[in-house]
């Protein structure tokens, strides 16, 4: 290209008009005429080489633009610091105008107080402002000089305080105190504003006449007589530190001693103080989003805690538990960090009622041998206009507002707002000592006095201080946050600043000593798990007694797991606490980050122990994990004592009957049991050890103490002896006193159960002898039903596959079917002896055996604690004995055999057309009864029969828990009636719980298959930080089959499976195998290779084989025919495929027989087709 072509100024741009003006004509000239005639050879300029120019140019222009931007934003910044600095200074200057203001104001008081007593001290007036009052003893002492000192010469005497011998010839004064003294017992009876407490009501108002009938008087008397109900007593000893008691029950409280407080007044009842009371240190914090493990570190010698601004959660109300502390805390959906309470472990009961609003939460927390306590957190925001502060201040007082008036108070506040306070030793006459004034303190000081709290001024020299330190070191610190309290002896509050470094906070922490009453508390039932501690003390039993006294001697509990830290950690915190200033906060840092590695790797040893096989330590992390102190809401409105009362009579209720002398008749019934000696076949220690090892070691105990560790152990020991001692109780029929005595244990039915009724009793019992006697007689029990899931190789599963066939047959032949699910109300707490008695005689053929089990139907008791602590006596002769392994068995057994001769007998109404080729119509597994049909009619004809065969068992229908639900095709009547009790259907639509798992009739057939799906995603997420910890995959495969196969395979084989189905849980087992053992996808690797790999090499490797003897279809087979839920039946001499019918698949995996083996088919195999 031609130079003339850039000849628009040399730079590429366009040339200006001003400087085309600035060239010669001529020369101008001669260049268009140049341009113009150039030769028609020359090339053109392309529009590459013009794109080429124009991104030159703008390259340029955008530099020259980033520089310009570059120079602006340095500018604004440098405005924008010396706008801030201007703000700094004036802010500064308007606090140093106002200080000074108030300085003046103060200084000009002080002139007119000192010009006012001047002028008093010389005219004998009031110092005051207005015009002196008169005051006659002041104008007597100016006249007759001040008042003499004690002892001295020309003091006046009293006439009744002169010695009657005394004569005034020897011309001496007599001996005078110099002023009038109270006597000894005129201190210790001294009264401020009535009489004493055992004054008659006639007295009072006599002397109380004259002063009442003064003209100032009356205007201020509300009533004519002093009358019991409108007046109260106060009476004051002689020391500040004085205490009474509180009386709970009627209300009655104390404040402290200075006159004029707004808080109620004792009764004349209350008596000077003889309860014990103990000292408790509490503290109020702002955490500002610190972790509350560190607080728990730098905070763990109080007891309670009012914190602010934890770290951010979830909104509503949380509980959490750290090593010293229970935490309750709760984050409003206006509040970026909420508020909590902590409670230390040896304190904390249960929480009896909570309330909160948008800047405050409140806990009623009751505590162990004490009484309950309010614990409240408040904080106020910040940075708001007048009228917002006020919304919340005045919302934090609508919230505690006729709150449980009656408790005392302890509220740790964050106001946000300047308090400064004064130098009165004491408080003022409203009850603080604050006093500075503002619109926002004005409206936080009313709060204070309406709810009649009160503020608790700090020490002396921590006024002053600030409790609030802003990360901007321009700002000065304030001091914002107090403690409030009603209702209780406090000490003085203590400003800790140098505390907010060990957990890099913004704000001290204020401290003090609450004085907190003690009360009798219940003795809790020790039930916990014992182990053997002293095996070498171990000796061979002679009798029960021997083995009682070993329990008690060479047997102890296990403390729980719990991280504590290590010498090198605790030196650590030692020498923290022992530093100051940067050091210390530099040392605090490096404390909280070796705690935390430390207490990963523990967490990590514990995961480990886990996948070891240490299933005691899995069941810890669970009940860390479970809910805790469940029975605060039955304590909300009741005592401790209520509460043992109302749970005491409703077991009564239930399991005892006084019109019954069942222990009479019983013994008849044992008597006349012939027990020849031929019969005895003698307990050999093989079947001790057999029944030992099939009991867990974490089996309850009985009030004896014996556990199953003691026991094995003795059978490891001594054998013959051990088995001697079961001998004897089986032969002679004398069981000793402690196995009828069961230990009572309350479960919750609910999550929060509010009543009696929502309380499950659980008695516990050794059960060793048990055991034996059910291994060799339950067999003549066991008989199977085709109605029932009870017995001899039967399961949940046959109900699952009956009801699914059931459903199946609904939706392809468009019946109406009606199902009903029946419920036994307190069905194992109901049930009567004497049927139980009646079905054993009838089956168990073993004398002996059957003695011993009639034997276990006598009177027992059950001792425990009901919520609170109260004591619990209940006598038992009615229902089946919980707590032994074979009752729930056994009562299982008689619901079938009633089921089964209903079902056979005449009187049954069997489903007529279109289904009358119905195999079953009925099912039932332990009080649980499904029944269904075409007819409502027959169907409720047929449960009348069972309700009447059950009264005969002492038991009962519930209608309250009666499901009814019938298919879309069903046309008639929407309601039942069950023992007189009309019953409507459920919604369309509605699904019907048969043992675990939800059907409707109307549905998809998969219904079920989706519903385990779920549940193997909730497996796994409530244990993945085990199957994701650190271990091996063999170990992480074992424990994934226990805990993640064990949720769905006991009943997948009695479900529907689709083919998508099917694809998606092989899908999900092998994403889950990848969860767990880590395994990647390679970079170059499609998803297709990816999952071929990891089936094929890491899954069947680690996860399904485990061992390298075993082969991969072999192990395979069983799990895949599980999961599909269908079987391939092949004869050797050519296939036959067959789909399972009836109830016969679903009780074995196998076909039985000569000709057939079992065949599975894999359908999805080694990641192919997904």
């Amino acid at each position: 290209m031609s130079v003339d072509g850039q000849i628009a100024g040399g730079t590429g741009g366009s040339p200006s008009r001003a400087k085309r003006a600035r060239e010669p004509a001529g020369d101008r000239e001669a260049l268009d005429h140049g341009r113009r005639a150039s030769s028609p050879g020359e090339r053109p300029v392309s529009s590459r080489e013009l794109r080429s120019m124009l991104q030159e140019h703008f390259t340029t222009l955008t530099s020259n633009w980033q520089d310009v931007q570059i120079r602006l934003t340095a500018v604004e910044k440098d405005n924008h610091k010396g706008r801030v600095d201007k703000e700094a200074i004036f802010g500064r200057i308007a606090q140093n105008e106002k200080r000074q203001g108030e300085n003046n104001a103060r200084l000009a008081k002080l002139e007119k107080e000192v010009v006012a007593l001047q002028s008093s001290s010389s005219l004998g007036g009031n110092v005051g402002e207005g015009p002196a009052i008169p005051d006659p003893w002041m104008a007597f002492r100016n006249k007759h000089g001040p008042l003499p000192p004690k002892g001295a010469l020309g003091a006046t005497v009293h006439p009744a305080n002169v010695p009657p011998n005394f004569s005034g010839s020897e011309g001496r004064d007599p001996p005078v105190p110099g002023r009038e003294e109270l006597s000894e017992e005129d201190r210790r009876t001294l009264v401020l504003g009535g009489w004493p407490q055992d004054t008659k009501r006639q007295v009072i108002l006599e002397e109380s006449a004259a002063f009442l009938a003064r003209e100032n008087v009356k205007e201020l008397v509300d009533v004519q007589e002093i009358t019991e109900e409108k007046f109260t007593w106060f009476h004051v000893e002689a020391t500040e530190e004085a205490s009474y008691d509180i009386d709970w029950a009627s209300g009655t409280v104390w404040d402290s001693l200075a006159v004029g407080n707004n808080v109620p007044i004792a009764s004349s009842t209350l008596q000077p103080s003889g309860g014990k009371r103990f000292l408790r240190k509490m503290a109020s914090w702002n955490l500002g989003g610190q972790a509350l493990s560190k607080t728990d570190l730098v905070a763990s010698s109080l007891d309670f805690l009012c914190v602010q601004e934890i770290p951010r959660g979830d909104t509503g109300w949380d509980e959490q538990n750290t090593d010293n502390f229970v935490w309750l805390s709760h984050r409003s959906p206006a509040q970026w960090r909420g508020v909590a309470v902590a409670v230390s472990h040896d304190l904390f009961d249960c929480v009896t009622d909570r309330k909160a609003c948008a800047f405050a939460a409140a806990w009623v927390v009751r505590l162990r041998s004490s009484k309950r306590v309010v614990l409240a957190s408040i904080h106020l925001p910040t940075g708001v206009s007048m009228a917002k502060y006020y919304e919340a201040v005045v919302e934090c007082k609508n919230m505690l507002r006729g709150w449980h008036e009656n408790i005392p108070y302890l509220v740790g506040v964050d106001s946000n707002v300047e308090l400064i306070w004064n130098r009165a030793e004491v408080l003022d006459r409203d009850g603080v000592n604050v006093c500075n004034g503002g619109g926002k303190t004005d409206k936080f000081l009313e709060m204070v006095s309406a709810l009649r709290l009160r503020m608790i001024a700090p020490v002396m020299g921590d006024r002053w201080k600030p409790t609030h330190y802003p990360r901007d070191e321009s700002r000065e610190g304030r001091h914002i946050d107090c403690l409030l309290v009603r209702c209780i002896c406090t000490g003085e509050v203590e400003v800790d600043e140098d505390v907010r470094f060990n957990i890099n906070t913004d704000h001290a922490m204020l401290k003090m000593t609450v004085e907190i009453q003690q009360s009798k508390g219940g003795r809790w039932q020790d039930g916990r798990l014992r182990w053997v501690s002293q095996p070498d003390s171990l000796f061979a039993p002679e009798t029960w007694d021997d083995v009682k006294n070993m329990a008690e001697t060479c047997t102890s509990t296990r403390k729980a797991a719990k991280f504590r830290d290590d010498p090198e950690t605790l030196a650590l915190i030692a020498r923290a606490k022992a530093s100051s200033g940067v050091e210390a906060k530099n040392l605090w840092k490096s404390v909280h980050k070796e705690r935390r590695q430390k207490r990963r790797q523990w967490q990590q040893s514990r995961i480990g122990a886990i996948l070891a096989g240490s299933w005691s330590v899995y069941r810890q992390m669970k009940r860390e994990k479970g809910v805790r102190n469940w029975w605060g809401y039955l304590l909300a409105d009741k005592s401790a004592k209520e509460v043992g009362e109302d749970v005491s009579k409703h077991l009564e209720t239930k399991v005892f009957d006084d019109q019954l002398d069942w222990h009479t008749e019983l013994c008849g019934r044992v008597r006349a049991l012939d027990c020849p000696d031929n019969d005895f076949v003698a307990i050999q220690p093989l079947e001790v050890g057999c029944a030992l090892n099939q009991m867990r070691a974490s089996a309850s105990l009985g009030p004896d103490k014996i556990g199953v560790d003691l026991l094995r152990c003795l059978h490891a020991h001594a054998p013959q002896q051990l088995a001697k001692l079961f001998n004897e109780v089986l032969y002679s029929g004398v069981l000793p006193d402690e196995w009828n005595t069961s230990l009572l244990a309350l479960l919750p039915k609910t999550r929060w159960p509010k009543g009696a009724h929502e309380l499950r009793p659980i008695a516990m019992l050794s059960a060793a002898m048990s055991k034996i006697v059910m291994a060799r007689s339950f067999e003549d029990i066991r008989q199977p039903s085709p109605w029932a899931c009870a017995g001899r190789n039967r399961g949940c599963a046959d109900l699952h596959g009956a009801f699914g066939r059931l459903r199946d047959m609904t939706r392809e032949w468009r019946l109406g079917v009606v199902a009903v699910k029946l419920d036994i109300r307190a069905a194992f707490d109901t049930v009567h002896r004497r049927a139980v008695a009646d079905f054993l005689c009838g089956l168990v053929r073993s004398p002996f055996e059957l003695r011993f089990m009639l034997q276990l139907l006598d009177v027992n008791r059950l001792v425990g604690c009901a919520p609170g602590g109260a004591p619990l006596d209940v006598r038992s002769n009615r229902g089946i004995r919980q707590g032994s392994p074979e009752s729930a068995e056994i009562f299982g057994l008689m619901i079938a055999h009633v089921v089964h001769q209903l079902k056979g007998g005449k009187t049954w109404k069997k489903p007529a057309q279109p289904v009358d080729d119905m195999p079953a119509d009925i099912g039932c597994y332990q009080d649980d009864i499904f029944v269904w049909g075409e007819n409502p009619r027959k169907i409720a004809s047929n449960i009348e029969m069972i309700s009447a065969e059950l009264k005969k068992l002492g038991l009962s229908l519930a209608a309250e828990k009666t499901a009814v639900i019938c298919s879309k095709y069903y046309k008639g009547v929407r309601y039942m009636s069950i023992d007189g009790v009309r019953i409507d259907f459920l919604p369309p639509g509605s699904s019907l719980r048969v043992l675990g798992l939800d059907f409707d009739l109307d549905a998809a057939a998969n219904q079920q298959a989706k519903e385990l799906q779920s549940r193997v995603w909730t497996a796994f997420h409530s244990n993945k930080h085990i199957l994701c910890g650190p271990g091996s995959k063999h170990e992480k495969a074992r424990v994934m089959s226990m805990l993640i196969d064990g949720c769905w395979s006991w009943c997948a084989g009695a479900v529907h499976w689709e083919q998508d189905d099917l694809t998606a849980m092989n899908s999900l087992q092998l994403r889950l195998l990848r969860l767990i053992f880590g395994c990647k996808r390679l970079p170059d690797e499609d998803w297709t290779r990816y999952n071929a790999r990891m089936f094929v090499r890491k899954l069947v490797d680690y996860a399904i084989l485990g061992a390298s003897e075993q082969r991969t279809l072999s192990v395979l087979s069983p799990r895949c025919w599980v999961l599909t839920g269908k079987q391939q039946v092949c004869a050797e001499k050519g296939g036959n495929n067959c789909c399972p019918s009836g109830l016969k698949p679903w009780t074995c995996h196998g076909v039985e027989g000569d000709n057939y083996h079992l065949v599975v088919k894999l359908f999805v195999p080694f990641g192919i087709g997904w």
